[in-house]
């Protein structure tokens, strides 16, 4: 039986990857290739930085014989990447999987399925893993590492994955059996994730800031890391194939793999199978208010993003981004008036308030960019595709609601960032109106965008919902399609700012995004309406 579930859920995995549908016997040859093309771009991105990032390092330490402490960063960035992005993974994959109660009904053991499901996921991490500990090795016996640290990293390239996924099964075990016991339980998770985010970047931060000498310098004092993080040694001597370390690292990471299996296969019916949610909510009369289709719309749409961690999680981290952004630069507004004073000194004949105002409003759209609400809404209606479609609600209306619910979402935070960022900069009047306006209308063109890709390339059948939101091509074409006009809009504002022109371009790049969102308006209403209309789940 075990096997027979491992061969399902791996097939699950590699449909999902060619985004072929259940109802298809197998995928177009055109949604192979652009699939295909997603996920060659996608490894060539992150091999690339990985690779350059192996190169720095590697040229130094490798040297230096600090190669145990090459290795411990390595090992512990690929650590914090599958344990982080794996928690909610678990989750939506163990306890939130649609045919759940489906296996329970039939004479299959827990154990075999919980198995199943952390396999699949463990398939994701080694390929994540793979992607950062493959340049590390490489670029480590190209600068003449020893034998002996590839083949410690060999050993960790095994029993890492397992380690970190057993850690956040049983992270993402907690959050379900809390999300059971209290009402908005989204928000907790959400709350949990955003948790261990902040203390990751905090880690890494101290991390960094241990390993600088004193008064800033930027000479590294390696062995007052080594006396104040004694865990970097411990994971370099894994690295480096310590005897001792080695196999205390492999007889823990095996440990944990089992206590996490029992203990999640023992109660997973219970978690699967209770619905309750605390206390019942108790009647309380309110007068009715009336409104038009499109905010209705809207209405719904906020209601399900608002209800779903791995929506809220998945779909509008970008914005925690923007936040993050405008408050570093606001703790460091001391280092940016002497930054702007330097540039005013070195080139007089250049506006540095509207330069730094353009800047920063680009950088705003890089995090906009990632915010993925409206690209993924439809797909998120699933089998209850059909719900939508039988209202007497036209179909403009309904995608001009989906695009709508993103930008209420993330409005009101950007406005607060921009606001932030003008503080910051001491921007005058006009480059602060610019950086207000300029995100904000890069917002709603992403919002228009994201609809109308998803229009066109709905993935309405999935198992759970970070298939569609993580492995959908209308995901991909929008995130690939902001980046690429973030990155037009960078060169436009560049060129404006060696020109001395960086209001007019902070014009450009507003009118610039203006007239695209009114382009994108008209062709949500038509083409993509009638495409709506045709559309059947």
């Amino acid at each position: 039986m075990i096997k027979t579930l491992l061969s399902v859920r791996l097939r699950s995995l590699f449909s999902s990857l060619s985004g072929k549908k259940k109802s298809e016997n197998k995928a177009s040859v055109g949604r192979i290739v652009l699939m295909a093309f997603l996920y060659v771009y996608l490894i060539a991105v992150f091999l690339a930085m990985f690779t350059f990032m192996a190169i720095g390092m590697a040229s130094v330490m490798v040297p230096a014989g600090l190669d145990w402490l090459y290795f411990a960063l390595f090992i512990s960035l690929a650590f914090a990447f599958i344990f982080i992005f794996s928690i909610f993974e678990t989750k939506s994959e163990l306890f939130e999987c649609k045919d759940n109660e489906l296996l329970l009904s039939m004479p299959i053991s827990p154990r075999h399925i919980v198995l199943s499901r952390i396999f699949a996921v463990l398939v994701y991490n080694y390929a994540e893993e793979a992607l950062i500990l493959l340049p590390c090795v490489l670029c480590y016996a190209a600068f003449g590492g020893s034998i002996l640290g590839i083949v410690g990293a060999a050993i960790v390239f095994l029993f890492l994955p397992l380690l970190a996924t057993s850690l956040s099964a049983g992270v993402g075990y907690l959050v379900a059996l809390i999300a059971k016991r209290v009402k908005r339980n989204s928000f907790v998770t959400v709350a949990i994730s955003l948790v261990f985010l902040l203390l990751y970047f905090w880690a890494y931060g101290a991390l960094m800031g241990s390993t600088m000498g004193e008064e800033g310098s930027e000479d590294i004092d390696f062995s007052a890391l080594g006396e104040s993080l004694s865990g970097m040694r411990f994971i370099g001597s894994i690295a480096m194939c310590d005897p001792v370390f080695t196999t205390l690292f492999v007889l823990v990471s095996i440990a944990v793999a089992y206590l996490a299996y029992r203990i999640i296969s023992g109660s997973y019916i219970s978690i699967v199978t209770d619905n309750s949610t605390g206390k019942r909510a108790k009647y309380k009369e309110k007068r009715l208010r009336s409104g038009g289709a499109l905010l209705a719309v809207a209405r719904k749409e906020l209601s399900h993003f608002f209800s779903s961690s791995t929506y809220m999680l998945n779909g509008a981290l970008g914005i925690i981004f923007s936040v993050i952004l405008a408050v570093m630069v606001l703790m460091n507004k001391d280092a940016i008036y002497l930054t702007l004073d330097a540039f005013a000194a070195q080139f007089p004949r250049i506006d540095v308030s509207a330069s730094f105002a353009l800047i920063m409003s680009v950088a705003l759209i890089f995090c906009i960019s990632t915010v993925i609400i409206s690209a993924v809404s439809l797909s998120l209606e699933g089998k209850r595709f059909w719900i939508m479609k039988t209202m007497p609600v036209s179909p403009k209306t309904v995608l001009l609601g989906k695009s709508l619910a993103q930008t209420i979402v993330c409005a009101p935070i950007t406005l607060i960032s921009s606001v932030i960022l003008a503080v910051a900069i001491g921007a005058d009047i006009i480059s602060t109106v610019l950086l207000i306006l300029s995100p904000l209308a890069a917002l709603v063109l992403s919002s228009l965008l994201g609809t109308a890709l998803n229009v066109a390339f709905p993935k309405l059948e999935f198992d759970n919902e970070a298939q569609p939101i993580k492995q959908s091509l209308s995901t991909f074409l929008y995130m690939v399609s902001l980046f690429v006009y973030a990155m037009v809009v960078f060169g436009v504002g560049m060129l404006f700012i060696i020109l001395g022109l960086a209001v007019l371009g902070a014009v450009i790049v507003f009118v610039l995004s203006v007239a695209l969102s009114v382009a994108l308006y008209f062709i949500l209403i038509g083409p993509c309406a009638r495409k709506y209309d045709r559309l059947d789940a």
